[in-house]
């Protein structure tokens, strides 16, 4: 599970099931957790088989779930 990753030296919010980044990149890791918080943002975190995962707004309306597998990347 991916998380937040750190690429070029900013945080990304990638979700755990399509491999989706949020728009946003953040220069702080707790921001980018602030981000995921927000509901306007659509993002939440889930666990799925005792792990956390993030997941993104269209991954949530899909209806995607722990059935669908790994992550693109």
């Amino acid at each position: 599970m991916r998380l937040i990753d750190k690429k070029q030296g900013r945080f990304i919010l990638i979700c755990d099931i399509c491999g989706e980044e949020a728009p946003e990149k953040f220069y702080d890791f707790h921001d980018a957790v602030d981000y995921k918080k927000q509901k306007e943002n659509g993002w939440k975190s889930q666990k799925i088989k005792g792990v956390w995962c993030d997941i993104c707004p269209e991954c949530q309306e899909g209806g995607e779930n722990e059935t669908r597998g790994k992550s693109k990347n």
